[in-house]
């Protein structure tokens, strides 16, 4: 597939005006062009096509060492998502669903000021509720306590370490805060190497709560090998 797609680029760019340094290399002495049997090419390929090369190099190499991560660690567990004192019910029942899907536990910190009953969850039409693994912290003291010297992840706006950069590890807990208030600023001092951000180019104040719980969500599992230990749909 990789090869189509550079013979049609160096097709439709008949030019070839576009001279690159396109020994792409793995490793010291072993080229990638060699690699994949185009050493006979008999001009050199335009930028577009090493770009094409390197692109899926690096997805190759990525799925590569992320299976390697899971060999090496077999019994991947959960990570602890937990919600600083959350007001709007859709935004919780939303991250259940992601936690659910992702095998995450989810923690609530209270003093909560959302209706967590039975009825009030068939009314939502939160039918996977009862597959979730729930707990819940009456107060923040009690969800510190629970916490101990783990070191968490606690996702804001005003985070020093982009989300995709974290080094998220299994059993990890991440922390994201009120969809007004967000998170106590004694916690962002607490752990001021642990804040998350995600970045914003665009002219919004702040993501959705649900909608950044399942951007960091993501990024966890993919970092942590849970994606590979997965079968193919």
């Amino acid at each position: 597939a990789v090869q189509d797609t550079i013979e049609r680029e160096a097709r439709e760019d008949g030019r070839q005006t576009a001279r690159t340094k396109w020994l792409i290399r793995e490793e010291p002495g072993h080229c990638m062009w060699d690699k994949w049997g185009l050493t006979g090419r008999r001009s050199m390929p335009t930028l577009a096509t090493v770009r094409t090369l390197r692109a899926h190099h690096e997805r190759q190499s990525h799925t590569t060492q992320s299976r390697q991560v899971h060999a090496n660690h077999p019994t991947i567990r959960m990570f602890n998502i937990a919600l600083y004192q959350p007001s709007i019910p859709p935004n919780t029942g939303n991250i259940g669903r992601q936690c659910v899907g992702m095998k995450m536990r989810l923690h609530l910190i209270g003093p909560l000021s959302i209706d967590l009953s039975s009825q009030a969850v068939r009314r939502a039409g939160l039918d996977y509720w009862a597959s979730l693994d729930l707990t819940t912290h009456e107060t923040p003291d009690d969800f510190l306590r629970w916490l101990g010297d783990r070191q968490p992840w606690l996702v804001t706006r005003h985070g020093s370490v982009r989300y995709d950069c974290a080094a998220y590890r299994d059993e990890d807990v991440i922390i994201l805060g009120n969809e007004v208030t967000g998170l106590p600023a004694p916690w962002l001092e607490r752990w001021p190497n642990r804040t998350v951000f995600i970045p914003m180019p665009g002219p919004v104040r702040s993501y959705n709560l649900a909608n950044a719980a399942a951007i960091v969500m993501a990024q966890a599992c993919l970092v942590s090998g849970q994606y590979d230990a997965q079968p193919p749909p």
